[in-house]
């Protein structure tokens, strides 16, 4: 176990983790079997593993910039439990998304409006543009065309 134990504690001096991830990891290296589980064990045991509190602070993070339902399938893409990432996205009120799409939007027609000032053309509209980079980001399509009436009145 000690060396599978020295490459995870590696891993994780460098980024967050959850179980799934250095579980992967450790098997890419090659380590066996129980040694991983081992491994795994005594990280969780020592606190450096925990897929609850990584969750919870993935989605506080990326709230800012991303919808609810983007950042629980990033955390499932990750190897969180659906419980797990259904709870640490449960602290991120639809008001709150509301108003971080609104501001995405407002930045990104900001962006849209210097795009039009340096006369670079687009065949597809501005309102477009940013519908689609804000439905990337996960927003859901009504609150999207929402908040594109608020920028785009006469579109």
């Amino acid at each position: 176990m000690g060396k599978s134990l020295e490459s995870a504690l590696g891993a994780l001096s460098r980024r967050a983790l959850t179980v799934s991830e250095l579980r992967q990891r450790l098997e890419r290296k090659g380590f066996g079997r129980e040694d991983i589980e081992e491994t795994l064990t005594r990280l969780s045991e020592w606190g450096y593993l925990d897929d609850q509190r990584l969750a919870v602070a993935y989605a506080k993070n990326r709230s800012a910039r991303y919808s609810r339902q983007r950042i629980r399938v990033d955390l499932l893409r990750r190897g969180v439990e659906r419980s797990l990432a259904e709870e640490a996205v449960r602290g991120i009120s639809e008001e709150e998304e509301l108003r971080q799409c609104l501001q995405a939007a407002e930045k990104l027609v900001s962006q849209e409006g210097r795009r039009a000032q340096t006369g670079k053309p687009g065949w597809v509209s501005a309102r477009q543009r940013v519908g689609a980079k804000l439905l990337k980001q996960g927003y859901q399509r009504d609150m999207v065309l929402m908040v594109l009436d608020n920028f785009y009145k006469s579109d």
